[in-house]
């Protein structure tokens, strides 16, 4: 997070930390599985793998180019000067921090028999749904508000018709998978 911090002041675009936060469960989850490199370790490996390349990507092409996001330009007006390092504490390493913390279900999820059983093959499909939830939502989302006319309407057909934010139910189902 601290080199990423030095890239965002380089760039003057704090917003970058937006598109690594998948990215960084990438890195978090596969460090674990080089170290257990049990077929469980792996499977959780592969499905973090999963999850954060495919949500670092989409926000990458959502976001990339892109003026910096609203709430650190907020900051940076606020903070002046000073923004510079305190960025460095309250966006890159508060979210580091989390990651870490929530990378820690990652290596909870790693730990057990070392053979597979069925509650992986049952926390893959979890998994799998919720992943489908999440890259057709996106993708329903794009389309509605590229749309003429859709301007401010609420999307309410597709998968947001039943969950009104399958990007959050599907995380949900993923990371309980």
């Amino acid at each position: 997070m601290t080199a990423l911090w030095i890239v965002s002041v380089v760039k003057e675009n704090a917003g970058i930390v937006d598109s690594a936060w998948g990215g960084g469960f990438v890195v978090l989850g596969a460090a674990h599985a080089m170290l257990a490199m049990t077929p469980r370790s792996l499977l959780v490996a592969g499905l973090a793998a999963a999850w954060g390349l495919r949500l670092s990507w989409h926000l990458h092409r959502r976001n990339g180019g892109a003026p910096e996001d609203y709430r650190y330009a907020a900051m940076r007006r606020r903070w002046g000067p000073r923004f510079t390092w305190m960025s460095l504490g309250t966006v890159f390493l508060f979210q580091g921090t989390v990651m870490w913390l929530i990378a820690g279900t990652l290596f909870t999820a790693s730990q057990g028999p070392t053979e597979l059983g069925p509650w992986d093959a049952g926390g893959t499909i979890v998994f799998a749904v919720g992943w489908v939830f999440e890259v057709v939502g996106d993708r329903q989302l794009a389309a509605h508000r590229a749309a003429a006319g859709s301007g401010g309407r609420t999307l309410d057909t597709g998968l947001w018709r039943y969950t009104r934010h399958p990007n959050y139910f599907g995380d949900a189902l993923v990371w309980w998978g």
